[in-house]
């Protein structure tokens, strides 16, 4: 029965930007969290937005930024989650970034935690967007 907490609820959102034909839409699906770790590749030295949600206990994530795709050196950045709160970040771009880079999550402790990355470039006056959820890929990789 609904409201006894037995009963596991899935939703997703539809994002809505502008109006008119300046109009720029973007659907997230429910999602898992990080879990150990979480890869989301093209992002931009401007533009890029990490949301880390942590919706039951406080968390702690290592965020790494790889080498750009034609050159620079990573940089790993550690954020503290409270629980029940989104933390909206910038990524830290890494020195000497050229071209794009590959961002990872891996869950340090705490709770879990549901990332996404927004990613928004301006093109012909509208600010187009697009939402990428980060579940745990269970992979393994450098960065």
């Amino acid at each position: 029965p609904v409201g006894s907490g037995a009963t596991p609820i899935v939703a997703a959102l539809r994002v809505v930007r502008g109006s008119g034909d300046k109009q720029e839409i973007a659907y997230i699906p429910a999602t898992e969290p990080v879990g150990g770790r979480a890869t989301v590749a093209d992002n931009r030295a401007k533009g890029s937005v990490l949301s880390l949600t942590a919706p039951a206990a406080d968390a702690k994530v290592k965020v790494t930024t790889s080498a750009g795709s034609e050159g620079g050196e990573q940089a790993v950045k550690t954020y503290t989650v409270k629980a029940g709160t989104t933390l909206e970040v910038t990524p830290e771009v890494p020195s000497g970034l050229k071209g794009a880079y590959a961002l990872t999550v891996e869950t340090e402790s705490g709770g879990p935690v549901h990332a996404a990355r927004t990613l928004t470039v301006t093109e012909g006056g509208i600010k187009m967007f697009t939402v990428q959820t980060l579940p745990d890929d269970g992979g393994t990789v450098d960065v």
